[in-house]
């Protein structure tokens, strides 16, 4: 039982992309660790983070975008279709890999993600307090 506990990231699941993109599949992770980070050195990412159950989905960005995976996570239940819970613990933005972490690069919400709420973001990004992001 501790080891579940310890044990937060995981391969989510594997899903079929866009039809544009022919043949791929789609590996979403939630709390990626640094092994699967680096399979995204090349391309950046897409996240989604869930300031509720503190858990952040990450995705290539070439294969989908925000509102199709929030889609397909809402339809899994794995994040609440709410007014409440889409406009308020819910961040979408884009990062990608720098060193043992990720630095996000672009948030798409007008939040503030420098305050305490946000602190559990500290162990996948290292630029969380930086800047303002779209404020």
């Amino acid at each position: 039982m501790r080891f579940l506990k310890y044990l937060q990231e995981k391969y989510l699941m594997s899903l079929d992309a866009d039809p544009y993109f022919e043949e791929e599949r789609l590996a979403v992770y939630v709390n990626p660790d640094v092994r699967d980070m680096n399979q995204f050195r090349l391309n950046g990412m897409r996240f989604i983070a869930d300031q509720f159950k503190k858990n952040l989905y990450v995705w290539d960005e070439e294969v989908e975008i925000h509102a199709w995976m929030m889609a397909r996570l809402v339809k899994k239940g794995l994040i609440p279709i709410t007014h409440k819970s889409i406009a308020g613990p819910l961040l979408t933005g884009m990062c990608q890999v720098s060193g043992p972490k990720m630095i996000i690069t672009d948030i798409f919400v007008d939040k503030d993600i420098r305050g305490k709420e946000w602190n559990w973001l500290d162990q996948y990004f290292s630029n969380r307090k930086e800047k303002p992001f779209r404020k």
